[in-house]
């Protein structure tokens, strides 16, 4: 009976899932090729970089900064132009594509950072909600609607998250290699080297054993001081570079 009830509940969980990604593709591909109208000037600029791999026969290895183009996002859309064309649909539905798929990666996300704290039915009760979110909200489906590079973020982001939270809960080698291999691909997606660390902080402090700092005081200190030069860089620095120590002083007078 037991197992009749857990089976009741995981097909309710996808059910929902399943209902709420069809939603979101809705809101994310319909009449994708006239709303928003055109392609954003930094849409466009990206669209040039993406013409360069099979147009131009140009296969660029970028050494990634905020202010440089973005390989993850140029080398996706690269292949939907091939297929496609070189036309704004081609842009943007790769856009959306990322933005549907950064649900169900939230979804197995969530689900995995509460494990061993939350049995499965609370875990799928938190995570199903927080997907419900995303994938109603006009703002979000807008914003992937545009053809903009930051659509890569969410998928990268949650998925490395996901490895870092298995990686501790299992132990295993191969799960630790998996969570560096991916948390290292976010470095070519925009913005999750400012928010990241947070989250990997959280995740560690969330999944570490209870007076954990009574046997670390050398990590404890390190944490602490990143963490402090992270908030002395927000708002300090955006366009074009990326620095999480603040200079106390000018280095050209």
């Amino acid at each position: 009976m037991l197992r009749i009830f857990t089976l009741g509940h995981a097909a309710v969980a996808l059910a929902a899932m399943a209902l709420l990604m069809l939603f979101a593709a809705f809101m994310q591909l319909y009449l994708l090729n006239s709303y928003p109208p055109g392609l954003d000037p930094d849409a466009a600029a990206y669209g040039l970089n993406v013409l360069k791999p099979f147009s131009y026969g140009f296969l660029p290895f970028y050494d990634y900064n905020n202010g440089s183009a973005e390989p993850v996002f140029i080398y996706s859309a690269s292949l939907s132009i091939l297929v496609f064309g070189p036309t704004r649909f081609a842009l943007k539905l790769v856009s959306a594509f990322f933005g549907i798929t950064s649900l169900a990666v939230l979804y197995a996300c969530l689900c995995e950072l509460g494990r061993g704290e939350f049995n499965t039915e609370t875990r799928r009760f938190i995570a199903v909600p927080a997907v419900a979110a995303l994938a109603t909200s006009r703002v979000v489906a807008f914003l992937f609607r545009f053809g903009m590079r930051f659509s890569t973020s969410n998928v990268f982001h949650m998925a490395a998250v996901w490895a870092l939270a298995r990686a501790v809960r299992t132990g295993k080698r191969s799960a630790w290699v998996g969570a560096g291999c991916l948390f290292a691909l976010t470095q070519y997606t925009y913005l999750n080297s400012r928010v990241l660390p947070l989250l990997v902080l959280l995740v560690l402090l969330f999944k570490l054993p209870p007076r954990w700092w009574n046997y670390k005081p050398l990590l404890a200190g390190t944490l602490r001081d990143k963490l402090h030069n992270f908030w002395l860089a927000l708002g300090s620095v955006w366009y074009g570079q990326y620095n999480q120590i603040k200079l106390r002083r000018p280095i050209l007078s």
